[in-house]
């Protein structure tokens, strides 16, 4: 074994116990996803092997999978590996999902790598013997051929898998099949929110983006009596529920309070109290975080959405191979757009312009830290006041256009809304 392979070798059994650790400790990682697709073939050592037939095992047994129940497996077996088990978890072998996927490939690598040098020495040792040259060839073509079908997944499906419900689907296509905002222009021309996707709502500071999904989440949980997860990033949770209040029953803020202004007060806290609203608050979170614990709660109770004010206050993850700020916020617009399709929900999340000097309409390239950003959304609203900066800033009404400026499989458009400072509501003349 040359050198080279030695140091593939090493590689190679390094990475596998970055992926069983990565199996047996993150809970960001959905073993149906995984451990099925990986085969023991792709790993070295006879232990990883094992590693990997005894957690398929367990899944299969829909058993928890563990250093507890995989040590359990190797005592049952007589096989003496328990060390080995405890040392996988070793801080350097720990992973997230989204690297997690790196390794898994680095591991393939290896094992085309081994493969290829091992179908290398077979054909050197032919070709120095005596035989036919087509007779060699053909060996040769079919050596390559079966590292191919091997390690190259097929990624494909026949157009039949994807007949189910075509018919109904192109029947709803001009209809709102998923979650309304509340607000009729807008979900004509988004269909509503739909599951796997997200939607990006991108303004100047205090344009009124917060506002806005305030009020979509207002109707999600009061009239569409759906769950929705915000993610409450630049406030405590007592402003956003306190501006939801001053929106539902149209009491200016600074109004002082007169007779029944309690009463409506109390009403509608108690018609959200009695709503699937979960705010976290925690302003230290990174995008795992929100990823395991939107899964825990879609799990546990249902989750029909998930809101977050606002994507430049995530935090990095610590293993992030990201060396700057535009290299995160694309990691953490990739990892969002995987939950929302993992668990097939809408998320809205809020994003910062880059500053613009003049008050022309903001465009997609104006996205701040990122163009991933723009790449991972399916849908782009700016807001944009129809008035200067001075007017707007002095006015308590004023007219705002909501500007699509993408929209992945639906056209582009453009809203015009009012908003009310006052009681922190956009409306169109629909809702008026």
């Amino acid at each position: 074994m040359n050198d080279i392979m030695k140091k593939t070798r090493e590689h190679s059994i390094k990475i596998g116990d970055i992926v069983i650790a990565g199996l047996l400790t993150s809970e960001d990682i959905d073993f149906q996803e995984q451990v099925i697709h990986l085969s023991p073939d792709y790993f070295y050592n006879e232990f990883q092997k094992k590693c990997i037939i005894y957690m398929n095992e367990l899944y299969k047994t829909q058993s928890p999978i563990n250093s507890v129940t995989l040590t359990k497996k190797f005592i049952d077996n007589n096989e003496n590996y328990q060390d080995k088990v405890l040392k996988l978890y070793d801080n350097e072998n720990i992973t997230t999902r989204l690297n997690f996927d790196y390794y898994v490939n680095e591991l393939k690598k290896c094992v085309v790598k081994h493969d290829t040098y091992i179908a290398g020495k077979e054909i050197q040792k032919l070709a120095g013997e005596n035989g036919d040259i087509l007779a060699l060839t053909k060996i040769v073509r079919d050596k390559f051929e079966q590292i191919e079908n091997e390690h190259i997944d097929l990624a494909v499906n026949h157009v039949s898998e994807n007949l189910s419900g075509i018919t109904e689907y192109i029947e709803n296509r001009d209809k709102i099949t998923g979650v309304s905002t509340g607000f009729e222009k807008l979900d004509k021309i988004t269909k509503g929110l739909q599951g796997g996707k997200v939607y990006i709502i991108a303004a100047r500071p205090s344009v009124g983006k917060s506002a806005l999904m305030g009020n979509i989440i207002e109707n999600i949980i009061l009239n569409e009596k759906k769950s929705i997860l915000l993610y409450g990033l630049e406030m405590p949770a007592k402003d956003y529920i306190s501006r939801m209040v001053i929106s539902q029953t149209e009491i200016p803020q600074r109004q002082h309070w007169h007779d029944g202004s309690s009463e409506k007060y109390q009403n509608i806290i108690h018609k959200i109290s009695d709503t699937k609203l979960y705010i976290n608050n925690n302003y230290s979170l990174n995008v795992f975080d929100i990823r395991s614990q939107a899964k825990k709660i879609k799990s546990k109770f249902g989750l029909d959405c998930l809101a977050i004010d606002y994507l430049q206050l995530i935090n990095a993850h610590t293993n992030s191979k990201s060396t700057n700020r535009n290299g995160e916020i694309s990691e953490i617009t990739r990892e969002l757009k995987l939950l929302s399709m993992d668990i097939d929900i809408p998320i809205i999340l809020l994003s910062q312009l880059s500053r613009i000097k003049d008050n022309r309409a903001p465009i997609l390239a104006d996205l701040r830290d990122s163009g991933a950003i723009e790449q991972d959304a399916d849908v782009v609203i700016f807001l944009h006041p129809k008035a200067n900066a001075e007017t707007f800033l002095t006015s308590t009404i004023t007219e705002i256009y909501g500007i699509v400026a993408k929209n992945r499989g639906g056209q582009v458009a453009r809203i015009e809304f009012t908003f009310d400072k006052e009681i922190v509501k956009f409306y169109t003349e629909v809702e008026k």
